[in-house]
């Protein structure tokens, strides 16, 4: 799919009819940054169900190490190992979050100082606040309880855009570049089916906060769509 130009932009682009450089790389980085992280938490779940009770897993704070101690694996890489983890997953987040808030910026036309782009191409006072704010949630130890919330907007998220495409796919409408999608036509209600499945095992209270953004979202997305009008 194509990202319409916006006159703000920097001309910094790998191809015009692509878009900006930073969206691009931003996007090839979250990419791999997915595949690094999934790779190593399935081979970490496969070797933990494999060596260890799943009382014990259940029941230790620290799964990891308590495995290693037990089949005399360094326990300096674990801790190497969980430094890596996190910081994947704090980039992918990062990542993530400033490419949704600089749409939104960009769709209510808020705060437009903060979309400003340096020479390289990059929103830096957007990714300065998201570090900001991300380093805060980790000394503050909510990292747990955002994560839950992230899962959930994730599953929720995933849902939307599935729905969104099928109903994209019914109207007949084509897009000018084509995707081979394994499994099509099925994957897309395979997709709705699951993550539909795994909302019921998120954390109750992350639910009710997404619930309680969702409705704040909407009321300033409201209030400033109309704003806009008048």
């Amino acid at each position: 799919m194509r990202i319409h130009n916006k006159p703000f932009l920097v001309q910094n682009y790998l191809h015009s009819d692509y878009g900006p450089l930073w969206l691009i790389l931003s996007g090839t980085a979250l990419i791999y940054t997915v595949i690094i992280t999934t790779i190593i938490y399935t081979s970490l779940d496969f070797l933990l169900v494999s060596d260890l009770d799943i009382s014990v897993i259940t029941k230790d704070k620290t799964p990891l190490i308590t495995l290693a101690e037990k089949i005399h694996f360094p326990v300096v890489f674990v801790y190497t190992g969980a430094v890596i983890a996190v910081a994947t997953t704090l980039v992918a987040t990062i990542l993530v979050a400033l490419r949704k808030m600089f749409a939104l910026f960009q769709e209510i036309n808020v705060a437009p100082t903060l979309l400003k782009i340096n020479k390289q191409g990059v929103p830096i006072r957007l990714v300065l606040i998201l570090s900001l704010i991300s380093i805060f949630l980790i000394i503050s130890g909510s990292v747990t309880y955002i994560a839950y919330i992230s899962n959930g907007v994730y599953l929720i998220g995933l849902i939307a855009n599935t729905i969104g495409v099928i109903i994209f796919e019914l109207g007949k409408k084509h897009l000018a570049v084509t995707y081979k999608i394994p499994g099509h036509p099925y994957t897309p209600y395979l997709l709705i089916l699951c993550a539909s499945t795994l909302i019921f095992f998120a954390d109750k209270k992350s639910l009710v906060s997404i619930l309680v953004w969702l409705i704040v979202g909407l009321i300033i997305f409201s209030v400033t769509k109309r704003m806009k009008k008048s």
